[in-house]
């Protein structure tokens, strides 16, 4: 278990959705739960970083645990999940300042999440006791995901490798999503230009982002994972 932990906090450090010292993780082994260390690197994950707790009630070990534990015990109590995921995803964190809810553009996104994906937005200062109160209604998919502002996302799936690959598809459609807000946006035909021909797109305005990034008309909300509808 603990190769599949590292593997895990490896990809998402050196794709830069968590820094140093940010993101945990956790699976659910019977009435327990392994869960990482408030005092572990995940870049630099050791075996003795992975600290038993109660599924379910508080116990001498919570204070080794991360302090994400109340999050991790609320989606276990709620979800048939078994691997719990946090990271602080940039692309997706940006969008939450400005957004209520992420609309991927992609198509694995769009299957991963066919109604988008609502953005919490807790008061600052927040507690995890509070953080766990509110995503209590997200919980109501054995699979999901729930984005914070400010905090980041939580990932619940079947497995560690689940997990991953829900978290990581996230941040990319955050961030083709992200990108299709830069790209300049053809004028109507017949609008007329400041140099007073009519035309579409005024090619004088330049952008640093290449043309060619399409933006895909469908909109999406929260879904359960579903293997067989998503494009690997």
């Amino acid at each position: 278990m603990f190769k599949r932990f590292e593997m895990a906090a490896k990809i998402l450090f050196s794709s830069g959705m968590n820094d140093s010292h940010s993101g945990n993780l956790s699976s659910r082994e019977k009435d327990g739960i392994f869960i990482t260390s408030r005092f572990a690197i995940p870049s630099q994950l050791k075996e003795q970083d992975m600290v038993l707790v109660d599924a379910e009630k508080a116990g001498e070990t919570d204070g080794l645990a991360s302090r994400d534990l109340p999050l991790h015990r609320e989606i276990y109590k709620s979800t048939s999940a078994k691997a719990v995921m946090h990271a602080h995803l940039p692309n997706t964190m940006a969008l939450s300042v400005t957004e209520n809810r992420i609309l991927p553009q992609d198509s694995k996104g769009q299957a991963l999440f066919p109604q988008g994906l609502q953005i919490l937005k807790p008061r600052q200062g927040a507690g995890n006791d509070e953080l766990a109160r509110m995503i209590a209604p997200s919980l109501n998919q054995p699979f999901g995901a729930v984005v914070m502002k400010g905090y980041g996302a939580l990932v619940w799936a079947g497995s560690i490798e689940e997990a991953l690959e829900i978290m990581t598809a996230l941040e990319m459609s955050s961030k083709i999503w992200l990108l299709t807000k830069l790209v300049p946006q053809k004028q109507p035909q017949g609008h007329v230009q400041s140099h007073g021909q009519r035309g579409g797109f005024d090619h004088r305005k330049r952008s640093a982002i290449p043309p060619g990034i399409g933006v895909m008309d469908r909109r999406s909300g929260l879904s359960s994972f579903n293997r067989r509808d998503k494009n690997r």
